[in-house]
């Protein structure tokens, strides 16, 4: 049959089925007889309980065959949320596969962990700050964490027998603030050539990447990343060559759909996709179905545990690649009840519509927004044209700062302070809080665009935060967190450098303000 075909009775069974009292969803997928999975496809009907025949009306009982496809009945497990081969590694620059966690305790004081799936961009949005990584809502909104909170690479220590995550420290590794707290449901979703939506369940969200631009230091600051998966040497590579559906012609008879996945707890494992539009239930009893259609993977070879298992809690948020090294699915969960445990995914391409983000992969690099630039987060300020960062334009900013009234004052003042004031905006949990929650990237992003464009305006507001909050805000952190020298240089100078970039909006408005009665220096004692 067609792919349109066999769609079309899955639809219609689905429909027919879910009449039935009990009926949860239909999957279509290889069938499992005995607790095996056998070489033949068809379609699972899963049902709350199954019961003997003799406490059935005739009318109750599931065909062995529906519309020429054989049928099979299977009870519907609770998932398990996927909160050794495990990553201990603080890696820089970033890759998919690696763990990552929002470090806030549950009720018994205990951390979770998960893992950074692949990086996007988002629809819509310039660079170079519109890059995100892509994991469960599960795994980065843990224990009731909310949009702009801060995502780790945490170092992880052994002790007791076990590798256990590293509480809050100077130590830990900041990659970013959660941007969009994303879903974990039904999303309905229409493919090409389909006439209506069907329910997939999605369990996802973004966190920007902490990455900045430094005209001050003259460097590309916070995290790097590069868009490949840790270890996942497929065709010889670690990079993701695209993103793919998979169809109900995928599955055949004889031939298996193989896949690969990298996650923080089992590394790099090799299954098989065995059913798709499987009906998710995250409660008991289940509730009617009305698609919550994900993808069901088992192992197809031992693990580095030795264990015939996919996945295991703290994978949550891996990439799922098939055979061809193009991204299909978002790893969410699992049941351990079944032999050998099931994976459960959603569907990418919902995933992505939901979350308004394009996976970054060969075919569609990150360097295709003519706004971004990989080498932007791997070299320094000189290698990041592409991102429309014109370093000849520092130098000449730099002679005229000093040319002007003050300005020789005001750049010694930035080179005194400038190396430890990126420290703390990339390590210190309070300033890295600050300059998140307040907007400071896209700020600063619109500063070096203006610097290098006399018409580019830096806006007054960004998102309901203002310029003017955001330097207050920024000024009370690095007061707190500072060295002496630089809480006392804010206390003294602050009031005059707020009224000076507050007399513009461009930074050549800015400059040509300098020594006017708009920027002059009120008198101090």
């Amino acid at each position: 049959m067609t792919q349109d075909e066999l769609a079309q009775i899955h639809d219609e069974a689905r429909a027919e089925f879910a009449k039935l009292p009990g009926v949860v969803g239909v999957g279509y997928g290889f069938k499992r007889t005995g607790g095996k999975w056998v070489d033949r496809v068809g379609l699972t009907v899963f049902v709350q309980e199954k019961k003997p025949l003799s406490q059935l009306k005739p009318a109750e009982v599931i065909p062995s065959e529906f519309k020429g496809l054989p049928t099979d009945v299977d009870v519907v497990p609770t998932v398990s949320e996927e909160s050794a081969c495990e990553d201990h590694t603080t890696h820089s620059p970033l890759v998919g596969g690696i763990t990552i966690s929002n470090l806030t305790q549950d009720a018994d004081g205990n951390f979770s962990a998960g893992t950074l799936g692949f990086f996007a961009t988002i629809n819509g949005k310039a660079g170079p700050h519109n890059v995100v990584l892509v994991s469960n809502n599960h795994a980065l909104c843990d224990n009731g964490v909310k949009a702009g909170g801060l995502i780790y690479q945490p170092p992880l220590f052994q002790g007791g027998g076990q590798w256990t995550i590293r509480p809050l420290n100077k130590d830990n590794n900041v990659v970013g603030g959660i941007l969009n707290v994303g879903k974990k449901g039904d999303q309905p979703f229409t493919y090409p050539g389909e006439t209506s939506p069907n329910n997939y369940y999605v369990d996802c969200a973004t966190a920007e990447v902490s990455f900045c631009v430094s005209s001050c230091c003259n460097t590309v600051c916070g995290q790097q990343f590069t868009d490949q998966i840790l270890g996942l040497d497929l065709n010889g590579s670690n990079q993701i060559v695209d993103v793919a559906r998979v169809q109900h012609t995928d599955l055949v008879a004889g031939s298996d759909y193989v896949v690969y996945k990298v996650g923080r707890t089992t590394g790099r494992t090799v299954g098989k996709v065995v059913l798709i539009n499987y009906p998710v239930s995250i409660t008991k009893p289940p509730p009617p179905s009305s698609g919550n259609n994900a993808i069901t993977i088992i192992a197809t070879t031992n693990n580095c545990n030795g264990e015939l298992k996919f996945s295991e809690e703290g994978d949550s948020g891996s990439a799922i690649i098939n055979a061809q090294g193009k991204l299909i699915a978002l790893l969410f969960g699992g049941d351990s009840s079944k032999v050998p445990k099931w994976t459960l995914a959603s569907h990418i391409h919902p995933v992505l519509d939901f979350l308004k983000v394009t996976a970054i992969t060969q075919t569609n690099p990150a360097s295709s927004n003519p706004a971004y630039s990989t080498d932007a987060v791997t070299t320094d300020l000189a290698s990041v044209p592409a991102a429309g960062i014109n370093p000849s334009a520092v130098p000449a900013l730099r002679q005229r700062l000093n040319q002007a009234p003050q300005g020789a004052e005001i750049f010694k003042l930035i080179e005194s302070h400038a190396t430890e004031v990126v420290h703390l905006v990339n390590h210190n949990r309070r300033v890295i809080s600050a300059w998140h929650r307040n907007k400071g990237p896209v700020f600063l992003s619109n500063t070096i665009a203006s610097a290098h464009d006399v018409q580019h305006v830096i806006p007054r507001e960004v998102d309901g935060v203002t310029r003017d909050s955001l330097l207050h805000r920024m000024a009370n952190a690095l007061t707190r967190e500072g060295s002496c020298r630089l809480r006392a240089d804010i206390e003294r100078y602050f009031e005059d450098i707020l009224r000076c970039v507050n007399s513009a909006d461009t930074v050549h408005a800015i400059l040509d303000s300098l020594g006017t009665a708009a920027c002059a220096p009120e008198a101090r004692g």
